[in-house]
């Protein structure tokens, strides 16, 4: 560690943003990792929960990758080891867990070991946030078994029920994919600009609409009919669109628009309740 100092990306109480330079390394506690940031990785929370939610002041970022400088007793890590991660949040959030400066301090079971030989540095750093986002719908609010546990049987399909992914090509979207095929969803159906379209298929969407589409609702429900599996059961916007210029619909209200409720009497649902999430 050649350097003696650290400079960050810093939000005041007045959601400010400026760069702070010549300040003090952090001290990492007992159980943290002292890391010397190679890249991090940006997300709408960086700013938004200094601006919604009030976490001023604040060093800004979570997701990160990096090099080992000290470690804990006993964690298997040493000096210079790639790692990444994400760090913890919430109101008086130390400056030292801020993923968008020089060195950071991050709690050993909050990062992991970089396999560089298959996964860039640069794409470690962007990954923690967005997974644990896709994995909290699918196995919390959706409650999807996990891939370790019993998959969801073919057989089992129309129970389940269809999955839309509005925004597939998203990193969130990218990893609820991959998440849904994983533990056995058969039925994934996602939004997309058509260039995206084989690469969602091969990371397992089964059919792929353009959100451009004026006729992409329509197309969809078409489709949800086709597929005789009942309607839509599970619904991400992983797009997170207010609207547009011309003051069109959201990406939640088009999506929504493909989320009608069975019809009463409807015995292809144990459960006739819609789960969304956005």
């Amino acid at each position: 560690m050649a350097e003696s100092t650290n400079t960050a990306l810093y939000m005041d109480r007045d959601c400010q943003m400026t760069v702070k330079r010549g300040f003090d390394i952090p001290q990492p506690q007992a159980d943290e990792v002292l890391v010397e940031v190679e890249f991090s990785g940006v997300n709408p929370a960086d700013i938004r929960h200094g601006t919604i939610l009030g976490v001023v002041p604040v060093v800004l970022g979570y997701d990160f990758s990096g090099r080992v400088v000290s470690s804990p007793p006993g964690s298997g890590l040493t000096p210079g080891d790639a790692v990444a991660g994400t760090t913890p949040s919430g109101l008086g959030r130390p400056s030292r867990y801020g993923a968008h400066q020089k060195f950071l301090a991050c709690p050993i079971d909050w990062l992991f070991r970089v396999p560089t030989a298959h996964l860039p540095m640069p794409d470690a750093a962007c990954l923690s946030v967005v997974a644990r986002t896709a994995a909290d719908v699918m196995f919390n609010i959706f409650e999807y078994p996990l891939p370790s546990q019993s998959p969801i049987q073919p057989e089992s399909s129309s129970k389940v029920g269809l999955l839309l992914v509005w925004g597939g090509s998203t990193a969130v979207g990218c990893c609820a994919i991959q998440f849904a095929r994983a533990c056995g969803v058969q039925h994934i159906f996602v939004t997309a600009s058509p260039a995206r379209h084989e690469l969602l298929k091969s990371l397992g969407a089964t059919r792929c609409f353009d959100y451009r589409d004026p006729d992409a609702v329509a197309k969809i429900s078409a489709a949800v009919e086709a597929q005789q599996q009942g309607p839509v059961r599970y619904a991400l916007d992983a797009a997170g669109s207010f609207g547009t210029s011309d003051g069109g619909p959201s990406s939640f209200e088009q999506m929504l628009r493909c989320c009608p409720e069975p019809a009463e009497g409807d015995g292809r649902h144990e459960n006739s309740n819609v789960r969304l999430s956005s």
